[in-house]
């Protein structure tokens, strides 16, 4: 049985998993993480962090780095790896709706894949903790998933069928997925929709990133989340 309030442990639990990318940081994140470390920024969170792929990015960069995740496998996981490149970091299990941080604590926060693990409310609520940990004009890179992902679709067809859960428009539950993470809420996104839950937020920048896969059967599908660069306002 999966325990939605420990995120994907139940995947950290399986060292194949982590080889399956997740030692590797997002370019994006690492480009504009260097860009604003540059411009004077030093304070970084990795909310939601994983087993450290970006902890160790910004670490490396120079931030005196935080990390937070539900998930006690990945916090050691994040902490070993750190240790074993000779950094440190300030490794917390926290949920992403209540951050055990000082106000105005960082100047630049990386979420990635982690927040639309909620209901709407719970998404807005962790957008609130994060404006409130941000310093005034510090940076969030934050990521949602899309209305066009194949899991949206997937997951409303399974609803229809009794197999999963819809918990309020866009947002839905499989239980019993242990292969995935569709035990945890998912709060599917459009633009529209992006751009209100960051109505408080300066976005500077909001980008559809699309992938073309294929499945075991080779039957095509689209991964689609939302990239979003943004200010806190002063």
């Amino acid at each position: 049985m999966v325990d939605p309030t420990k995120g994907w442990e139940h995947l950290w639990k399986q060292p194949e998993i982590i080889q399956r990318g997740w030692h590797r940081p997002n370019p994006e994140v690492v480009s504009l993480a260097q860009r604003l470390y540059d411009a004077g920024a030093r304070r970084a969170l990795d909310l939601g962090c994983g087993p450290g792929r970006h902890t160790l990015a910004l670490a490396k960069i120079g931030y005196s780095t935080a990390a937070t995740d539900v998930s006690p496998t990945a916090l050691t996981h994040c902490a070993t790896w750190l240790a074993s490149e000779g950094f440190r970091g300030a490794i917390c299990e926290a949920d992403m709706q209540a951050l055990p941080f000082a106000d105005a604590a960082f100047d630049f926060v990386v979420s990635y894949n982690v927040i639309y693990h909620a209901t709407r409310a719970g998404v807005v609520k962790t957008l609130a903790e994060i404006e409130r940990v941000l310093r005034p004009g510090g940076k969030l890179f934050v990521t949602f998933i899309g209305t066009e992902d194949v899991k949206c679709a997937e997951y409303r067809r399974k609803a229809a069928l009794g197999e999963g859960i819809e918990i309020e428009p866009f947002t839905y539950r499989v239980p019993n997925d242990p292969e995935e993470d569709g035990d945890l809420p998912h709060h599917f996104v459009d633009e529209a929709e992006a751009r209100a839950l960051l109505a408080s937020f300066a976005i500077e920048s909001l980008v559809a990133e699309r992938q073309e896969r294929s499945d075991n059967q080779g039957r095509p599908f689209v991964k689609v989340h939302w990239h979003a660069q943004c200010q806190r306002g002063d």
